[in-house]
């Protein structure tokens, strides 16, 4: 089990976020650009997170530039079809619906699951 992940619920704006460690979320939403993408990383070393492994929904390219900033820092990144996250969430019975509560499952996923690691191409 991973003792820090990082949860992205990604969409065309925004990258709303959840860091787990030590059983409790650290949750930000932050912009879906370059900037934000800073501010994310500023973010992670505040809460001494440098070595997290970041999990995100397949989103085609809404994803692609935090994806490759993140893994061009040295992040762990893991790129997990949707599918995948939705049948996890309900095997935890999730039921709530939001992109906070998005981000918190996908970090925890990340943390329990241990998916693969996305090389670039």
């Amino acid at each position: 089990m991973t003792s820090i992940a990082l949860g992205i619920d990604i969409s065309k704006d925004k990258l709303d976020v959840a860091l787990y460690q030590d059983d409790s979320y650290q949750l930000a939403t932050f912009s879906n650009d370059k900037d934000g993408c800073r501010r994310l990383t500023k973010w992670l070393k505040k809460h001494k997170a440098k070595a997290a492994h970041v999990c995100i929904e397949a989103t085609g390219r809404y994803g692609e530039l935090v994806t490759i900033y993140l893994h061009g820092r040295g992040y762990s990144v893991s790129v997990v079809n949707p599918a995948r996250i939705k049948a996890y969430a309900d095997s935890q019975l999730q039921r709530n619906k939001t992109d906070r509560q998005d981000a918190k499952v996908i970090a925890h996923f990340c943390a329990t699951q241990s998916p693969n690691l996305w090389l670039p191409p």
